[in-house]
């Protein structure tokens, strides 16, 4: 990747940058190879800050995350998307001609919230079954996140579930 880049920059044409990752990020992602596909997404988002994909991407490096267990990177890299992509970001304003694409970013921050949420509070509940000591650590990690998300969400249609759960 970094002779690819190189070489298109090289070329003067950094416009092709994008087109090139987008492939093998997906490919990294897909057979398990989380670091790779991580460095690959942000490598597309420092290519095109702009672009309409970045949430999608960003997305992904939260999966990433959440396939590798690492509990806090998820944490951090939600924080970004939120204020990378969220409604008060350059990005949102950049995007302003595109409401689609605002709106496809919008339902991405939601779903992540809400996903993260659950699924740290599973793992929590998991643990506690099994007396695991770190399973109050794990239920901080979901309060935490369900508090973000009721923060941005706490009126969506989707709410009413995590309303639940919390």
């Amino acid at each position: 990747l970094d002779e690819a880049y190189a070489y298109f920059t090289g070329l003067g044409r950094k416009d092709l940058i994008p087109v090139m990752l987008k492939r093998p990020a997906g490919l990294f992602f897909e057979q398990g190879k989380f670091e790779q596909a991580v460095e690959t997404y942000s490598r597309l988002i420092m290519a095109d800050p702009n672009s309409a994909a970045n949430p999608n991407y960003q997305d992904s490096i939260i999966a990433a995350y959440r396939r590798l267990g690492q509990r806090d990177r998820v944490l951090d890299e939600i924080r970004r998307l939120r204020n990378d992509y969220g409604r008060k970001s350059a990005w949102w304003r950049a995007n302003a001609s595109d409401p689609k694409s605002q709106e496809r970013a919008d339902e991405t921050i939601e779903k992540a919230l809400r996903t993260t949420a659950t699924d740290f509070n599973k793992e929590a509940r998991e643990l506690r079954k099994s007396r695991h000591p770190r399973a109050d650590e794990a239920f901080q990690a979901a309060v935490d996140a369900y508090y973000v998300y009721l923060e941005d969400y706490g009126a969506d249609k989707n709410s009413y579930n995590v309303h639940y759960d919390f």
